[in-house]
């Protein structure tokens, strides 16, 4: 029943939602990130799909990062 992982912000608030047994300490300090990259071809037929995504990820990034300040 014992364990560690290291786990981006949004996965662990994720979590905790489904189980109260999970505890967790925030990782603070210089080089203390996470760096999310969408990676496409330059004529993906799909650009504008593609950037609503990138717009929903840093959405809810912004989101989950205000709950936990």
């Amino acid at each position: 029943g014992q364990g560690a992982t290291l786990a981006p912000l949004l996965a662990f608030a994720d979590w905790r939602r489904q189980s109260a047994d999970l505890d967790g300490l925030r990782v603070v300090g210089l080089g203390a990130s996470r760096l999310i990259r969408l990676v496409h071809r330059r004529n993906a037929p799909r650009r504008a799909a593609i950037e609503a995504l990138a717009a929903s990820l840093r959405g809810s990034a912004e989101t989950a990062l205000a709950a936990w300040a």
